[in-house]
């Protein structure tokens, strides 16, 4: 997707040691502007499916997003693959 349409672009990574990355998309906002998007997510998974349904989503979606923001200091999401790709 990147070089066919050009919509990604490379920054640098925090975890497990700085190095470059894929950010897909080409974009991102500070975390305190993506936040309320995961919330409404959230939101949206107990509206519309069962409560333990909801639930484990839930706790899958927050642990991504959380894992995100520690180890990428960003919730852009990235590959970490490319750092395999990128370096040789």
């Amino acid at each position: 997707m990147v070089f066919q349409f050009g919509c990604s672009d490379i920054v640098q990574a925090m975890w497990p040691t700085p190095h470059e990355t894929l950010r897909w998309g080409a974009a991102s906002n500070d975390p305190i502007y993506v936040l309320p998007v995961v919330a409404i997510t959230t939101f949206f998974f107990y509206l519309l499916m069962p409560k333990k349904v909801a639930l484990a989503h839930t706790f899958t979606f927050w642990s991504v997003v959380s894992a995100l923001l520690v180890t990428k200091g960003t919730l852009a999401l990235g590959s970490n693959g490319a750092r395999t790709a990128l370096s040789s």
